[in-house]
């Protein structure tokens, strides 16, 4: 299979999300950048569920990931963000960041 189909798969993006709580920091840098490069509104749901998993750095980059996508849906799942007692969680949810 080509990489372009590869990556067309909705399971390879699924994929990536899981690689974004891994404790290896390498790891979660190459499926953050993967997923900016994929991410679109298609995948607000999936966004969003993953959000609300307990896992500090999935939780920031998905927060950078819905901002990227600009989708007033994900609002309601975003606020109580800014009121996090993680600092980092609180500064994304608020402020665009590139990821």
């Amino acid at each position: 299979a080509s990489l372009a189909h590869l990556l067309a798969k909705e399971g390879f993006k699924i994929a990536l999300v899981e690689c974004l709580t891994s404790l290896d920091e390498d790891v979660r840098s190459e499926a953050q950048s993967a997923l900016n490069e994929l991410v679109s509104p298609n995948h607000l749901l999936q966004l969003l569920d993953a959000l609300y998993r307990d896992d500090f750095y999935l939780q920031l980059t998905v927060l950078g990931l819905l901002q990227r996508i600009h989708d007033a849906q994900a609002l309601p799942y975003i606020l109580p963000f800014f009121q996090s007692e993680r600092s980092e969680l609180a500064i994304s949810a608020i402020q665009p960041r590139s990821i």
